[in-house]
């Protein structure tokens, strides 16, 4: 169900990027443009303005919201916030959230791991990114949650490991961030987008750390043949304090600059999420989310697929912190 009549009503078309066949307006295209400034080019996601998937039930199939004319729903919820149960699961092409036509996330249990040391980071300007334990005390996230606009360093807040309907299973002050300096000066090389994060808390300790899987030949073998399975869960901005996931998605192509396109359901707030690959010594990580489309083209190079920076950038990085915290244990005893 995706009704666009009305969709032109109370807007214009005085933005900049008017007219360009791309919508530009916030929540529903790149946010270049102020809300009802795009009108034409947004009209075919017009009804997706002001709408989320916040509820506390999303994505379980049932309509939550207060009936309407459109549909039926039981009230549970408030109204605009079950989107995908009541509106239905296909995405139009022009959405500048990537779900490749249609959303198909789900809410995840943060109680049990892998998904309990995945957290919600908050960042120096309010803004949100999603980070993992993968030591005692440290994060592993994007280069980009870390700075600001300017390149600065940006030190995120607070990290909520599980955060999930108002509950946590750990929340711990940030103290520091490392990053590439590649980072910075990078030119059309996109596996610098990583970082690491420290914490104020052992919270690797009480709720686990995952480790990091540099992938193999034959993994790579199977990205070039069908597509490499993995799962996926970050915190969507359209999802409130909810941690959402995608089962069973595909990592499409391995780059030489230690990044990989995926096919996983990710929009922003994702940014920094781990790719986590089911392994025989359980789950591990294999990527961490960057960037699906440059604000600046509205597409870019990766309009078909969704860009990660995988392991090969950030394992010894990691390897060496998990070294120093065994250092610092080791001292302090």
């Amino acid at each position: 169900m995706q009704p666009i009549a009305g969709a032109l009503r109370g807007g214009d078309d005085s933005c900049r990027w008017a007219s360009d066949r791309a919508c530009d307006e916030p929540g529903i295209g790149t946010g270049v443009c102020a809300d009802g400034t795009d009108t034409t080019d947004c009209a075919p996601v017009a009804w997706l303005r002001h709408r989320d998937n916040s509820c506390i039930t999303a994505f379980d199939g049932v309509c939550n919201e207060p009936s309407s004319a459109e549909f039926q729903g039981d009230g549970r919820c408030e109204a605009l916030t079950d989107t995908a149960d009541c509106m239905g699961r296909l995405r139009p092409a022009e959405a500048m959230d990537h779900f490749f036509g249609r959303d198909d996330r789900y809410l995840v249990d943060t109680t049990v791991l892998p998904f309990r040391a995945v957290g919600l980071l908050t960042l120096a300007d309010g803004g949100g990114c999603t980070g993992t334990l993968v030591g005692r005390r440290t994060v592993l996230t994007a280069a980009h949650c870390v700075l600001d606009e300017e390149g600065h360093l940006a030190l995120p807040q607070i990290f909520e490991a599980g955060l999930q309907q108002g509950r946590r299973q750990g929340k711990a002050r940030v103290v520091a961030a490392t990053f590439p300096p590649d980072y910075l000066k990078s030119e059309g090389e996109e596996g610098f987008d990583w970082a690491l994060v420290t914490i104020d808390r052992d919270l690797g300790v009480v709720l686990g750390a995952l480790p990091v899987h540099v992938l193999t030949a034959e993994e790579i073998a199977q990205v070039r043949r069908t597509g490499l399975v993995v799962d996926q869960a970050g915190y969507s901005w359209d999802t409130g304090e909810n941690l959402s996931g995608h089962r069973a998605c595909r990592v499409t192509m391995v780059r030489p600059d230690h990044s990989i396109l995926h096919e996983c359901d990710t929009t922003r707030g994702d940014s920094g999420s781990p790719l986590l690959l089911q392994t025989d010594a359980g789950w591990a990580i294999i990527a961490v989310e960057s960037q699906f489309f440059d604000p600046e083209t509205k597409g870019g190079a990766f309009a078909g697929g969704t860009l990660a920076v995988d392991s090969r950038a950030f394992a010894q990085a990691v390897a060496d912190a998990l070294a120093a915290e065994g250092a610092a244990e080791e001292g302090a005893e």
